[in-house]
């Protein structure tokens, strides 16, 4: 199973530390990207996290939904029993004659991983160089408090994300906008390396938000930025406090996404009265999933084939960057899978006689 242009050579997050739990005790995973099944386990003896298709390459059963592992962290498809080792091909048991494994030239192709703080993340291009995760400096700052939260968003990430950067939605679409004074002011723009950008403006906020009630501040300085594959952020500075929304996005398929979302906030935080930051938690929160059931709602009334459409604004700036940065790395990603489709050997199927199966798949990895 490859991967298509649609995932970009990055790390993408695919599991909370939450959802990791089941699995750090040993169960099977599935996860869908790109349209496409994984499975994800981990490895007791070494702690390591394993994903390849859920797949299994000889009858098509699903390794999640009836595999297992084994003592020695090898995964069985649970149709016929296959054994696998790190996505290899490598016993058919038989408890009578207790068979050794084997190296089998069939293998499923297996995928990078990393275990941060937040999230477990994968890599599509195994042999890329990509840059490290992300994260906002609000991450390491002690002054911030943050709440979190993910939600399913029935779009395609790159709808998801583009709608995250436009400052012009904000006016008409979300509770907090302006309808009176909906344009953005003073715009500034500046690259943040070879893989984000932002922009910096000035926006008259309603008479009943955050920003003028705990801020009163009757204009509010908005910086809205995004960092390749799916990291956006938005900071808000009324007067002396900051609110800053950080997203991440997984690309299920075409049509769907998981919205990861965490906000940071130096206001309505008391190191000495906690109930008083719960409290402003719970607000936080509650403000949160209002304005993303209000952008499900608005994603909802477009068309997915008219996403880029062809009249522009000033106010697109930040969108027609990241479009332009996006299409330089699916060029990237498309040079990578022709090189690699070049490179590989057009073997006929292998017959492995001793274990009388025949694998054909064009899509299994021959090493």
């Amino acid at each position: 199973m490859r991967l298509s242009a649609f995932l970009l050579p990055f790390w993408y997050p695919i599991l909370s530390r939450r959802a990791l739990e089941k699995i750090d005790s040993g169960e099977l995973h599935k996860i869908i990207i790109d349209d496409k099944p994984f499975v994800v386990y981990k490895k007791t003896r070494t702690s390591e996290y394993v994903v390849h298709s859920d797949i299994c390459p000889h009858q098509g059963a699903s390794f999640a939904a009836t595999g297992w592992l084994n003592k020695h962290d090898n995964l069985h498809c649970g149709y016929h029993g296959f054994e696998f080792c790190d996505g290899r091909f490598c016993r058919i048991p038989d408890p009578v004659r207790s068979p050794p494994a084997f190296e089998s030239r069939v293998a499923l192709p297996v995928y990078p991983t990393t275990l941060l703080s937040d999230f477990l993340y994968f890599r599509p291009a195994g042999d890329a160089v990509v840059p490290p995760v992300f994260f906002p400096e609000e991450e390491f700052d002690p002054d911030f408090v943050s709440i979190d939260g993910s939600c399913e968003m029935n779009k395609d990430y790159r709808w998801v994300c583009e709608n995250l950067l436009d400052m012009m939605h904000i006016s008409y679409v979300h509770s907090f906008g302006n309808k009176k004074q909906p344009l953005p002011e003073k715009i500034r723009t500046e690259r943040l390396g070879e893989h984000g950008f932002r922009a910096r403006f000035e926006y008259h906020p309603a008479d009943d938000t955050i920003s003028t009630k705990v801020g009163r501040a009757p204009v509010v300085v908005v910086e809205n930025e995004y960092h390749l594959p799916t990291n956006t952020i938005t900071r808000v500075f009324a007067g002396d406090i900051v609110k800053t929304v950080f997203t991440r996005t997984i690309p299920v398929s075409s049509k769907k996404s998981i919205l990861y979302w965490k906000i940071y906030r130096n206001f309505w935080v008391d190191p000495y009265f906690p109930l008083f930051t719960e409290i402003g938690s719970a607000l936080t929160r509650f403000l949160m999933e209002r304005t993303i059931r209000e952008d499900k709602w608005i994603l909802s009334k477009t068309y997915d084939e008219a996403r880029e459409g062809v009249l522009r604004s000033r106010y697109d700036t930040t969108i027609d960057h990241f479009r332009a940065d996006m299409k330089k790395y699916e060029t990237k990603k498309n040079n990578l899978l022709l090189s690699q489709k070049r490179d590989e050997p057009n073997d006929p199927p292998v017959d492995h006689r001793h274990q009388r199966v025949v694998f054909p798949d064009p899509d299994i990895l021959f090493l």
